[in-house]
C-alpha cells in the first residue's frame, strides 16, 4: 500500500496497481510469502549484453541480462536487474537497461544485479571519432622500454590519449630519486648525471638508486602507514618493535610474500615478534579479517560484516567464513590496558577455536573470500592454508593489490583508486596491464624492488608531467605524470638536507632523519601540518596529499625555517664563505632545490637579489622564496 500511494509515503509512488510487479508482489503475498519455492531451480550466474567494446560518443543502446540456473535453464532478467554506471559523466544508464554514452571520453562500466550477482558490461569511450585524428602513426613512432609501455600504449590509442614527451633529465633525478627513496639527489650526483651523455644514463641511475641507503626505511613507511597500531592500545615498546622489525623487511629487500606470511601466520610475543604488535591491537577475528583483507587483498569486506555488500558479491557468508582462518588464535599474558598496556603477550595456534555466524550461529568453516580451500588438513594452522590460497597462480587479488599500491606510490594513483577497493563496480584502468605486471611480479619471486625498477624504467613513467592537446583531460589513464605533493616526512628531509640543520626528533639519534620515525607522538609541528597519519585512528592510514591553506602559511612563516636559513653552521653560511661567484651560487641553488639550471631570467632575478650590501640576506631571501615554491613543494 505505501510504494502505490494508498497510504500515504515519504519515498514516494514505486508501483502502479496495474503493474506487473505489483501482481507479483500481491500473488506472493497470497501465498503465505514462502522464503523459497520447493524445487525451484538454483540461480548460477548472470550474463549481461553486450559485453563492452569501444563506443562512440552520444551513442544510444539497449542492454540485455540473462539469469542462468542450476537445471540448465534460462530467463531473461532485464526488466528485473538493477543497474549502475560506474561513471554517470560517461555513460548513463535506466531502470530498463537503456543505456547512453555521454559527450566525454574515458572508461566505463555497467553493472547489472540480480539476487546478489553481479554482472560487468566495460566500455572505452574514445576522444576522437576517427583514427584520422589520432594516426596510428603517431603511436607507432613511439618508443617501448619494456612490457609496461606496449599496453599502456595500445590502451591509450584506443581512447585517443598520445602520451606527452619524455621528461627532461633534470625532472627525471629529482622525480626519480623522491619516488624511490624520499631523498633529493646531492648537487654532485646531479652535475654528473646531467653532464653525462650516454645513452643508458637513467636505467643506471635507477639501477644505483634501488641500492639507496634510505630505500628501505621510505618504503617500511608506506606499509607501517598501513599496519602500524596505537600506540597507546597495544604499547609503546610493541609499536618500536614492530616498526624496526619492517624497516629490517624492507631494508633488507624481504620477498613480499614472505613479508606476509610472516605477519598471517605469526607465533611468537609482542616483544621479540614484530607482527605481534598487530594481533594485539586487532584482537579478534573480525578485525583481523578487515584489517587483513583491505591491506593484502585490496578488498574492503568490511561492509559484509553485517550485510550483503552493496556494490560487490560478498555477503556474511564470505566475511566469517574469512575470519575463521583467525579464530583459533589464542593469546596468553598481558593484555591491552589503554593508555600504557606494557607487558608481554604470545600469540600462537591453538585448535578448536571457533567463529560462528552471527545471525545462524552456525560455526563458519575457513574459506577465503570468493574461493575454496582444497585438501585442507583439520590439525593444521588454517591461517597457513589461506596464505597458500594467496599465493596460488589462481588468485585474482594478492599479486595485483600490491602491485597496484606500489604503481600508485609512483604515479600519484593506481590502476585502481582509492588503491584497496578492489571491486566489480570500481574496475581498474589498464585491466591487461595489472594483470602482466603482477604476473611479472610473481614470476620475479615477489621482489619488490624489482617491480620498482620495472616501473621506473618503462616510457610511462618518465613521461613529462606538461599535457598536450589530446591529454590535457587525463586525470587517470597515466599518459602523462601526476604532479604529486611531497609526503610529510620527505619534504622535511629536504628541507634539512637543504638548510643542513636538522630538527629535533624525540626518542632518536640526533642526526636521524624524518623517515625514521616510528610513532605520530614525536613531536612535529612541520610534518603535522604536512598531514603526516595518525595511528590513534584504526590502520590503514590514508596519506592526504593535497595541498592546504595551512601547509603555505607554515611554510611562509615558519620560525624553524627561518631559524635554519639564518643558521651559522647551515648551508647558507657554506655557500657565503665558498668563494663562488654569483653566478655560480645561484647554479648551486638552483641545482640543490630544483636539480636543474636556471633559465636566464631566473638567473638574472636570482643574481640582482645577491647584489648590494647584504648578500647573505639576499640568499636566505632566495632560498627561502624557492622553498615556498610550487617546484620545490611538488614532485613532478
Amino acid at each position: 500500500m505505501k510504494p502505490s500511494l494508498r497510504t500515504p509515503h515519504e519515498g514516494g509512488k514505486q508501483l502502479e496497481e496495474d503493474s506487473a510487479f505489483y501482481q507479483t508482489l500481491v500473488n506472493w503475498i497470497h501465498q503465505g510469502m514462502p522464503f523459497l519455492q520447493e524445487g525451484a531451480p538454483k540461480l548460477t550466474s548472470i550474463e549481461i549484453n553486450p559485453s563492452g567494446g569501444r563506443l562512440l560518443k552520444n551513442t544510444a543502446f539497449q542492454l540485455q541480462v540473462i539469469a542462468h540456473y542450476d537445471n540448465e535453464s534460462m530467463r531473461d532478467i532485464t526488466h528485473l536487474a538493477e543497474y549502475q554506471s560506474t561513471d554517470k559523466d560517461l555513460l548513463e544508464v535506466s531502470h530498463e537497461g537503456q543505456t547512453q554514452s555521454l559527450d566525454r571520453d574515458g572508461q566505463a562500466v555497467v553493472i547489472a544485479r540480480f539476487s546478489g550477482l553481479i554482472a560487468e558490461s566495460r566500455w572505452i569511450i574514445p576522444r576522437v571519432t576517427s583514427t584520422k585524428d589520432l594516426t596510428k602513426e603517431l603511436f607507432a613512432n613511439l618508443s617501448t622500454e619494456n612490457f609496461i609501455d606496449t599496453y599502456a600504449n595500445d590502451y591509450l590509442e584506443k581512447l585517443g590519449y598520445l602520451p606527452s614527451d619524455l621528461c627532461s633529465d633534470s625532472e627525471f633525478i629529482r622525480r626519480s630519486a623522491l619516488d624511490a627513496t624520499g631523498c633529493l639527489p646531492s648537487v654532485e650526483k646531479t652535475r654528473q648525471f646531467l653532464s653525462d651523455p650516454s645513452p643508458d644514463k637513467r636505467k643506471r641511475w635507477i639501477r644505483d638508486l634501488l641500492s639507496h641507503r634510505w630505500v628501505g626505511d621510505y618504503w617500511a613507511n608506506k606499509w607501517t602507514d598501513l599496519l602500524r597500531p596505537n600506540p597507546d592500545r597495544a604499547g609503546i615498546k610493541s609499536v618500536f618493535m614492530f616498526d624496526q622489525w619492517v624497516r629490517d623487511c624492507f631494508r633488507n629487500n624481504m620477498p613480499y610474500d614472505d613479508f606476509v606470511r610472516s605477519i598471517l601466520t605469526l607465533e611468537g610475543n609482542n616483544h621479540q615478534a614484530g607482527p605481534a604488535a598487530i594481533y594485539r591491537d586487532k584482537r579478534s577475528p573480525e578485525d583481523r579479517t578487515v584489517l587483513f583483507s583491505q591491506v593484502f587483498l585490496g578488498v574492503r569486506l568490511e561492509c559484509a560484516k553485517c550485510h550483503h555488500h552493496p556494490f560487490e558479491k560478498w555477503g556474511q557468508e564470505d566475511f566469517y567464513q574469512t575470519a575463521a582462518f583467525f579464530g583459533s588464535v589464542a593469546q596468553k599474558g598481558a593484555g591491552v590496558s589503554p593508555p600504557i598496556s606494557a607487558g608481554t603477550e604470545t600469540f600462537f595456534f591453538r585448535k578448536g577455536g571457533e567463529v560462528k555466524h552471527p545471525r545462524t550461529e552456525e560455526v563458519m568453516q575457513p574459506a577465503p573470500p570468493g574461493g575454496q580451500l582444497n585438501n585442507y588438513p583439520e590439525t593444521s594452522d588454517p591461517r597457513t592454508a589461506w596464505m597458500d590460497w594467496m599465493l596460488h597462480p589462481d588468485n585474482p587479488y594478492f599479486a595485483q593489490a600490491v602491485v597496484n599500491r606500489v604503481w600508485s606510490a609512483f604515479f600519484g594513483r593506481g590502476f585502481v583508486d582509492p588503491v584497496d577497493d578492489f571491486r566489480t563496480s570500481n574496475p581498474p584502468v589498464h585491466a591487461p596491464l595489472l594483470e602482466a605486471l603482477a604476473q611479472d611480479f610473481v614470476k620475479n619471486g615477489y621482489n619488490l624492488r624489482q617491480l620498482m625498477r620495472r616501473i621506473m624504467e618503462s616510457r610511462l613513467y618518465q613521461l613529462s608531467s606538461l599535457p598536450n592537446e589530446s591529454n590535457v583531460t587525463d586525470n587517470q589513464y597515466f599518459s602523462r605524470y601526476y604532479r604529486k605533493r611531497l609526503p610529510a616526512e620527505v619534504l622535511l628531509d629536504a628541507v634539512t638536507d637543504i638548510t643542513a640543520v636538522a630538527d629535533y626528533l624525540e626518542g632518536l639519534p640526533q642526526d636521524a632523519r624524518a623517515i625514521e620515525t616510528w610513532n605520530f607522538k614525536i613531536n612535529s609541528e612541520f610534518m603535522d601540518a604536512f598531514d603526516r597519519p595518525n595511528s590513534s585512528s584504526d590502520p590503514p592510514c590514508v596519506r592526504i596529499n593535497q595541498p592546504s591553506v595551512v601547509q603555505s602559511l607554515h611554510m611562509m612563516h615558519s620560525e624553524n625555517l627561518q631559524s635554519k636559513l639564518a643558521s651559522e653552521k647551515g648551508w647558507i653560511e657554506t655557500l657565503i664563505n665558498s668563494g663562488l661567484s654569483n653566478d655560480a651560487t645561484v647554479d648551486e641553488v638552483y641545482l640543490k632545490l630544483f636539480c636543474r639550471f636556471p633559465s636566464d631570467v631566473e638567473r638574472s632575478i636570482a643574481v640582482s637579489s645577491l647584489l648590494g650590501g647584504n648578500a647573505r640576506a639576499g640568499l636566505e631571501d632566495l632560498v627561502w622564496a624557492l622553498l615556498n615554491s610550487a617546484e620545490f613543494v611538488f614532485n613532478h
